[in-house]
């Protein structure tokens, strides 16, 4: 069994008192969500000596369960009397002249609760979901006296039935006596945080006469655990005996002092107020039979706001994909409009892409011209001019007129007379002359090897034409 706590809530008042015999542990403004010890302590003595008990019992016992214990190990109770005695030891060193104190403690540990005390000191636990005061530890005279032989045995009550909400309360004498316990269920029923009730709680005992101090510790989670329910549980018992010595107390006083009349009158019309109280309240059920009010408030909402939820939660994904839809049909038509079909036949492509292949150079031709260095393009100039000279040198010698051999009969025409006789010869124009052979001509498959071979007249020989270079 393991506990989570809220944060504790201490207060310590000297009241109409001149001296401060209470102490409390942790101290007021001390207290945190990991402590599991809590002390108050009523000093008894003169003056200061009360306070140097009660300090001296807070400060040992707790300075002992810090360094010897843990709070996921159980509390045996060979271990509690054994810290009891040393603290008696340690009182009688420290503050001899001082009698005693009054205690009420209280220690969360891995078997549950551990509520003890010695003379009117109080512990109680609360169910304020439930409205019940599940225990109260009885008032006595007893004193922890540091002059007695052996330590006074506490009165032990082992709590195991926790719940989360439950609330521990630790009072002194002064504070229980100035606030009932009718009054203290009615605090913590009421809504707010534990600081706000600690703040009535101060407004309470502000016209206390004695000192006063309260612990306020509110459990906020319990985790059970399997042998829980083998762990000793001497609560209910504790609270009968309560109960039974409450009503033994109430019938001696009516013994001692027998009503009057008016006395009877007072308290039949007591009764019947009371009764009529009784019937207005909520008959009280046990928490097994039937859960908490808030547990079946959430599972009613549950079961009831389960089904539309889901129904509205479907309805939404469906809406949302038909939104989704509508706006992907809408935006593809859209561009179906934007972008009209246009027919273009293929040869006119080809045709374009071919027109514009010769017309147009590409722009990436065009960059890298631009970024050609000078050089380069003085180079490509000079190899022009080179290319457009030998060009005009194949020109001219195309074009220059051909002489032709004579035949060895020494055949002569009226041209050769006239230039043996000093007259000009006449010159053919370019296109009627043919043009001379290479000086080694190479034989073709199709034409004879010798040069004298042709298939014109015997006696005469036609030359072979000369074919530019550059066709």
């Amino acid at each position: 069994m393991k506990f989570d706590i809220l944060k504790p809530q201490v207060t310590c008042g000297k009241g109409r008192r001149t001296a401060q015999e209470d102490c409390v542990f942790p101290a007021v403004g001390e207290a945190t969500i990991h402590d599991k010890l809590f002390l108050a302590c009523d000093g008894v003595g003169d003056n200061e000596t009360g306070y140097q008990a009660s300090n001296c019992f807070c400060q040992t016992v707790s300075d002992l369960f810090f360094q010897e214990t843990c709070p996921d190990e159980p509390l045996t109770d060979e271990f509690f009397d054994s810290v009891l005695k040393r603290a008696q030891e340690a009182m009688r060193q420290q503050c001899p002249d001082s009698q005693g104190t009054r205690f009420a403690m209280l220690y969360l540990h891995r078997h549950g609760c551990l509520a003890a005390h010695v003379g009117s000191a109080r512990v109680y636990h609360f169910r304020p979901k439930e409205r019940l005061m599940l225990y109260r530890s009885a008032d006595d005279n007893r004193i922890f006296d540091i002059h007695a032989e052996n330590p006074v045995e506490p009165v032990k009550a082992y709590i195991t039935q926790v719940q989360y909400g439950d609330y521990f309360v630790l009072t002194t004498e002064g504070a229980s006596a100035a606030l009932s316990e009718q009054r203290l269920m009615d605090i913590l029923c009421e809504p707010g945080n534990d600081a706000a009730k600690m703040v009535k709680i101060v407004k309470e005992l502000s016209g206390c006469d004695d000192n006063h101090s309260v612990v306020l510790v509110h459990v906020s989670g319990v985790m059970n655990e399997a042998m829980d329910e083998q762990l000793p549980d001497n609560e209910r018992q504790l609270m009968a005996a309560v109960a039974l010595a409450a009503s033994a107390k109430s019938a001696a006083e009516t013994e001692d002092n027998p009503p009057t009349a008016q006395s009877r009158v007072s308290e039949s019309g007591k009764a019947q107020e009371t009764g009529r109280h009784e019937t207005r309240r909520p008959q009280e059920r046990p928490v097994a039979e039937e859960p908490p009010r808030r547990q079946r408030q959430e599972e009613e909402s549950e079961e009831k706001g389960g089904f539309p939820v889901v129904l509205v939660t479907a309805l939404c994904i469906v809406a949302l994909a038909i939104a989704a839809w509508f706006w992907m049909r809408q935006s593809t038509n859209r561009d179906e409009e934007e972008v009209p079909a246009v027919e273009v036949k293929k040869d006119t492509v080809k045709k374009d892409t071919i027109n514009i292949m010769k017309s147009e150079k590409p722009k990436a031709l065009n960059v890298l011209d631009e970024n050609k260095p000078k050089e380069e393009k003085k180079e490509e100039k000079s190899s022009a001019e080179s290319e457009r000279k030998n060009s005009e040198s194949t020109d001219s010698t195309a074009h220059r007129p051909v002489d032709y051999p004579l035949p060895e009969g020494g055949i002569t025409t009226p041209a050769d007379d006239a230039v043996n006789s000093g007259a000009e010869r006449p010159v053919k124009p370019a296109e009627d002359v043919a043009p001379t052979p290479p000086a080694n001509p190479q034989p073709s498959n199709n034409q004879p090897a010798n040069a004298s071979q042709g298939t014109g007249n015997s006696g005469s020989v036609t030359p072979r034409p000369v074919i530019p270079e550059d066709e």
